[in-house]
């Protein structure tokens, strides 16, 4: 399988396409066929070594915290999840640029809901950023039941995007 991954700390140009392995779940772990992976602050932070050196395997560490896509393969003991499934997973040992990925179901969702399935490429960004988020505004941002919050960055964001004839911002708020 193809996926990014870089084997010294550095900028964008220690990024290099890979030729890996494809993963095998073990028990309690699903294989996920990545079809968008969400892109953080924190695999800046990997690149540049703010995490250490690379040491995965072979020396090569590949960035990516939270990813959408459907389940490929089911590890022992899984039952709630089925192959083909679509879900979106938190990885905390990064590895989401790639085309396929293991995940502990305890950081899997399914994507499947009352109202049919989420969009994957939006549901790239729940696993982590949208923790990290509620986090922020409810404990440093003190949120409190009537506050009306602005989110600017949201805001321009998606002015920005539309202004260069983009998309718009996937969970900006359209």
């Amino acid at each position: 399988m193809r996926a990014v991954g870089f084997r010294v700390n550095g900028g964008v140009e220690v990024l290099e396409t890979l030729d890996l392995p494809d993963p095998a779940p073990t028990a309690g772990q699903v294989t996920v066929r990545v079809a968008f992976a969400g892109v953080n602050f924190a695999e800046i932070q990997h690149r540049r070594g703010e995490f250490g050196t690379p040491d995965g395997p072979g020396g090569v560490d590949v960035p990516g915290l939270e990813v959408a896509g459907t389940v490929a393969a089911l590890g022992a003991g899984v039952s709630g999840l089925e192959v083909g499934e679509p879900i979106a997973a938190y990885l905390p040992a990064f590895g989401g640029y790639s085309e396929m990925v293991t995940a502990d179901t305890r950081f899997v969702r399914s994507l499947r809901t009352g109202a049919g399935e989420a969009d994957l490429a939006e549901a790239a960004g729940l696993p982590c950023v949208f923790p990290t988020a509620f986090g922020v505004l409810k404990d440093a941002g003190r949120l409190r039941e009537g506050f009306l919050t602005a989110v600017g960055f949201v805001i321009e964001s998606q002015r920005l995007s539309t202004s260069v004839n983009g998309r718009g911002v996937v969970g900006g708020g359209r």
